[in-house]
């Protein structure tokens, strides 16, 4: 199932492909044509790391990269070194579909890996399939966490409480808008002895607004409570907090609007930050999960494409699909302060480290990794 090899001539193909596309962004110009700010760089760039096909994602898990690219495989990088990243491995599968999203759970040792037409399991330290899959051909965003839980054992058909790898994905399908999926080891104590099993449940929750299914998903408080970017609809607060085994669909508990199209979200500190499309930054305040309100936004001229964002700490980074990333401080969560960006064509995703390493994918440097600058942060 696992092949430790990386098909060459797909991989000469697919870097082919990547050439002729930089060349046709170089004669195109500048979509945007954004506003440069006449600040210092607030950052270092500690690495470029050209990726065999076009990269969608990263999720970062004990000292290794995982990168989801356009293409059936996911590529592993020693992330110990972030001045020279190191392909250490490379998850192949029977799958032909691209890679779009991938979901880490380290301490189940799952690893989500979400292609184009479903989304499959793995074990997280021999890469090896579960046999665990689920249908998801239109997903936006997910959610990958380790957790307990209360969970329905099939030995005794009672409540348990287990350790559980969750994962949550907001289809832009309304039909199935939310999902939420557990693998967890089912155990029976018995004449002296446990017995095991590991068993995949799937909620297929289908919690949309008006026909709009969720493009954006974080965690607002605990696990259960979530903070959804919903288009033209703004930012919902959904309560996710059904017991594994009902079927209960989740409820909206609160709406906030925003003046653009909510898609990728994060929360912190009682604000939702959230990519807002042509309106750039949006932010929300939280504090009051039952009724949010909107604050402010922040945008300049030539960043119409907001659609991705990270936070560490007082450091915000907020992706402009064609022209690059902004570097924001939200010391002050209502008076956001732009301290710079890095422009490089057609990013996809923007990812901190624990250790505060800003990882950007983009097509037209692969792999980008950023050290910010504190006293800009602070």
């Amino acid at each position: 199932m696992k092949i430790r090899r990386i098909r060459v001539y797909k991989a000469l193909v697919a870097v082919l492909m990547m050439t002729f596309s930089l060349l046709f962004l170089q004669c195109c110009g500048n979509p945007n044509n954004p506003i440069i700010s006449d600040s210092v760089e607030p950052y270092t760039v500690l690495s470029i790391t050209p990726t065999y096909s076009f990269p969608n994602n990263v999720a970062i898990s004990n000292g290794k990269l995982y990168l989801a690219q356009n293409f059936p495989e996911v590529l592993i990088y020693d992330f110990s070194n972030t001045g020279t990243l190191t392909l250490i491995d490379t998850l192949i599968d029977d799958v032909e579909d691209p890679v779009h999203f991938i979901g880490v759970a380290e301490d189940m040792n799952i690893l989500f890996v979400n292609y184009k037409s479903n989304t499959r399991a793995y074990w997280l330290d021999e890469l090896l399939f579960t046999n665990f899959e689920f249908g998801s051909s239109k997903v936006r965003d997910l959610l990958a966490v380790s957790r307990t839980d209360t969970v329905v054992s099939e030995y005794d058909n009672d409540y348990h409480s287990a350790d559980v790898a969750m994962l949550l994905t907001a289809d832009s399908d309304a039909e199935d808008a939310f999902a939420k999926d557990y693998i967890f080891y089912d155990s029976l104590e018995y004449n002296d002895s446990t017995r095991y099993d590991f068993r995949h449940v799937r909620q297929a929750v289908g919690l949309h607004y008006s026909g709009q299914a969720p493009l954006g998903l974080a965690f607002a408080s605990g696990y259960d409570t979530l903070v959804v970017g919903l288009a033209d609809f703004g930012v919902g607060v959904a309560d996710m907090s059904n017991t594994l085994g009902q079927s209960d669909h989740g409820d909206w508990i609160g709406f906030a609007d925003t003046p653009g199209e909510a898609t990728h979200l994060k929360a912190e500190g009682g604000y939702a930050y959230v990519a807002d499309g042509i309106a750039g930054l949006a932010i929300v305040d939280i504090s009051d999960l039952l009724a949010p309100e909107y604050v402010t936004s922040w945008r300049i001229d030539g960043l119409d494409h907001a659609v991705d964002i990270a936070i560490h700490g007082n450091a915000l980074a907020l992706l402009d699909q064609f022209d690059g990333v902004y570097l924001l401080n939200i010391s002050d969560p209502e008076n956001p302060v732009h301290v710079g960006e890095y422009l490089v064509r057609e990013p996809t995703s923007v990812t901190f480290s624990d250790e505060g390493f800003l990882v950007i994918t983009s097509h037209g440097e692969g792999l980008t990794i950023l050290e910010l600058i504190s006293p800009e942060f602070l």
